[in-house]
């Protein structure tokens, strides 16, 4: 009975272990597709801001002519 009840408390041990290691994981993969968000849409502004810039310089080229 002895070895059962620690047999049953290793399991538990471990069981407790592995979602600890689960809850880890699971936290680190939400922080980097957080931070891949951000980039994404920093890279988006940049290239918003870029087509806006090209757009006023096409503009200001075409009242020249």
């Amino acid at each position: 009975m002895r070895e059962w009840a620690e047999a049953q408390m290793r399991e538990k041990q471990q069981a407790d272990n592995n979602q600890k290691t689960a809850d880890r994981l699971y936290e680190l993969k939400m922080r980097e597709l957080d931070q891949r968000a951000c980039e994404l849409q920093d890279a988006e502004e940049q290239c918003r801001r870029a087509l806006e810039v090209a757009t006023k310089d096409y503009n200001k080229a075409q009242v020249t002519l």
